[in-house]
């Protein structure tokens, strides 16, 4: 119902656009007959609450009406915008009513604003975001909210655009573990703490920055990607109960920075992506990350804390450790003179401690001159008689083998390629035979 504006009664001076129950104190009792009398510029004000669904065209604001009760009023049902431009909801409750209580559709560049308003998916997912302009927005600013059943969220997008949270607490007290979800364009949280779950799938990609997102209590993980996309997680706290926090799947990329990851399960952090990891602070039970691909992001200054957990370092860690060994039971056999490798390793891009040790087993008879050993790039071959970190060369009267040891204590080698380093062995012996045992191993210190 449309009412006259100069109206003595309903007269609000520019506020001349006041959604009110009763006639008498405002311009429209529906929100709806507000929108269609409003242009671009209006903002329409709610004194009341009203259940029903509009539609916002671009460029028309809708406000609490500070002259209203006492409560927050509220609008029960859904807004659709898809049109282009920019519109802001201020000061009201959103409620579904088994519909999203916002939905940006159709393929304009529609901006919708959400500020200081209470989102309340009591009964459905609350927004829904389908726009295909990569223009589009939605802003959710200073917001709070809850998720108030199982099986729905807070938002689906599946727009080339963006939803992008800022200092907003949403709740869960429905115990919902469906995740809210990115398909194609971006969610960014900022500043932000939710109570539910977040995933990206296709091309989605998903940003955490200083948040705090807790699914705890219902033992949830709370970032999942799949796809090709995936998810930037910085500065920020995940808590997931006796679940994995993170679970990064096959084709994705987690690139993650400063952040806690508090879980009882043995993995906080599992899948099988890539993850291209920072510093990461796992303060519960639940210390391994086993993603498949592991890649360390450098900084320009700062040091990595010790792991204190019995669990190894997994590859690509700092404090990885491969080795090959050759036991003495299973010496391999020397001819004089001519250089030998006995095992090898083979080392991924990084900077790592090399090092080794070398033993013989002979006859009685056996006459030994001289040992050499090296930690070689080229198979069989002795690094040249200028000795170095990498070879040593031992020159003595004749006498047993066995009573030698030669060692290369360790020393850095810094690689930009995966390199195989071999255990070379050489010794000058006459009168009967010869074999070699040793190890040979490497740490990873970057």
């Amino acid at each position: 119902m449309a009412l006259t504006h100069a109206l003595s009664t309903n007269n609000y001076g520019t506020a001349h656009l006041i959604v009110a129950t009763s006639a008498a104190n405002g311009t429209h009792t529906t929100l709806a007959t507000a929108l269609a009398d409003a242009v671009t510029g209006d903002t329409v004000f709610l004194r009341d609450s009203v259940t029903e669904n509009v539609t916002l065209v671009a460029g028309i604001n809708i406000s609490a009406w500070s002259g209203g009760s006492l409560n927050t009023p509220s609008i029960s049902g859904t807004i659709t915008c898809s049109s282009a431009g920019t519109s802001t909801i201020s000061g009201i409750e959103l409620i579904t009513n088994s519909a999203p209580f916002l939905t940006v559709s159709g393929s304009a560049a529609s901006i919708v604003n959400l500020r200081d308003c209470y989102l309340n998916a009591s009964n459905n997912t609350g927004i829904s975001h389908t726009s295909s302009n990569a223009a589009s927005v939605i802003n959710v600013t200073n917001c709070s909210g809850n998720i108030g059943t199982t099986g729905i969220t807070m938002h689906v997008s599946t727009s080339a655009g963006n939803i992008i949270y800022v200092s907003s607490n949403l709740s869960n007290t429905g115990a919902s573990v469906t995740p809210s979800s990115v398909s194609t364009g971006a969610v960014s949280v900022n500043n932000s703490s939710f109570g539910f779950n977040l995933s990206t799938s296709s091309v989605g990609i998903l940003t955490t920055c200083n948040s705090y997102i807790d699914n705890s209590s219902n033992n949830s993980t709370v970032i999942t990607t799949a796809g090709t996309g995936g998810a930037n997680l910085f500065n920020s706290v995940y808590l997931s109960g006796t679940a994995s926090c993170i679970s990064i799947g096959a084709g994705t990329t987690v690139n993650i920075s400063e952040i806690t990851a508090n879980s009882t399960n043995t993995n906080p952090i599992t899948g099988a992506g890539t993850i291209v990891l920072g510093s990461v602070t796992m303060p519960s039970t639940g210390h391994v990350i086993n993603t498949t691909t592991q890649t360390l992001r450098f900084f320009q200054a700062g040091e990595y804390i010790g792991r204190t957990v019995s669990t190894a370092p997994s590859a690509g860690m700092i404090g990885e450790q491969i080795r090959a060994v050759i036991a003495s039971g299973s010496a391999t056999a020397l001819t004089t003179n001519t250089p030998l490798s006995i095992t090898s390793i083979s080392l991924t891009p990084g900077i790592w401690d090399l090092s080794g040790i070398v033993g013989f087993v002979s006859n009685a008879a056996t006459s030994t001159t001289q040992t050499q050993m090296s930690l070689s790039q080229t198979n069989n071959t002795i690094i040249s008689s200028t000795y170095g970190d990498q070879s040593i060369a031992n020159t003595f009267p004749a006498l047993l083998a066995d009573q030698v040891t030669i060692t290369i204590p360790s020393y850095r080698v810094s690689l930009s390629a995966t390199t195989i380093y071999y255990l070379v062995v050489q010794a000058t012996f006459t009168l009967n035979t010869l074999s070699a045992y040793g190890r040979i191993s490497a740490t990873r210190v970057s």
